[in-house]
């Protein structure tokens, strides 16, 4: 798929798949906790047009007579730099935040993390990427809406150290990962950590960057 055709604008492309999602996940609601995570949004007008079609979706199911929970939240998922310059504005339309790394990391970097004569471009010590997460967390943090990270950086210790130096407390990582980011989180102090990000948000190349979090949180 073209990398530029994901995520919600192929659901808005083709609103009947779109639609037959939403209806499953809507009519799978009553059966237990749920959350729908619009990915790959980047203007506040493709999530208005989203949220259009979840209200006709909701109504199609009451005029069916089908049970649904009414109350399942809707979050985004920050992912494109469009996406994280902007998230504020989206906030008030939505409940809950996802920042996926991976794919921000590669469009932020202009880096195809499948194309192997760039891949060791892609790099999240890279001040730019350290700019731009203190400034998804700078634009969110005053709305209140949770916001959880994951990609590669929330399961690796060093970058996670830095995630939650900048300010980020919720990550979503696999079973594999977790001891070893609970590792790291007992082996350092959050004022340790918020005096690392101060210090690295300073730093202009990304190896210098890699050395100091390495040097601070890192444990074999």
């Amino acid at each position: 798929m073209n990398l530029g055709v994901r995520g919600l604008r192929f659901c808005l492309e083709n609103t009947d798949v779109f639609k037959k999602q939403l209806r499953s996940l809507y009519r799978a609601s009553v059966f237990g906790p749920m959350r729908i995570l619009l990915p790959f949004v980047s203007t506040v007008d493709d999530l208005d047009a989203a949220h259009e079609i979840i209200a006709e979706v909701r109504q199609e199911l009451e005029l069916r007579r089908q049970s649904y929970d009414s109350g399942v939240p809707i979050g985004v998922m920050i992912e494109t730099p469009a996406a994280a310059q902007t998230c504020d504005l989206m906030a008030s339309r939505v409940d809950f935040f996802c920042l996926g790394t991976n794919d921000l990391i590669q469009y932020y970097l202009v880096v195809d993390r499948s194309d192997r004569s760039v891949v060791h471009l892609y790099n999240p010590f890279h001040p730019a990427i350290l700019r731009c997460l203190h400034q998804v967390y700078t634009l969110l943090h005053p709305t209140g809406k949770p916001v959880t990270v994951c990609g590669e950086m929330a399961a690796d210790p060093p970058s996670a150290a830095v995630l939650l130096g900048l300010g980020f407390t919720s990550l979503s990582v696999s079973l594999a990962a977790y001891p070893r980011i609970k590792r790291m989180i007992r082996s350092v102090s959050y004022a340790q950590l918020r005096d690392l990000a101060a210090q690295i948000l300073k730093m202009q190349k990304p190896r210098d960057v890699e050395e100091k979090v390495r040097a601070t949180v890192y444990r074999p």
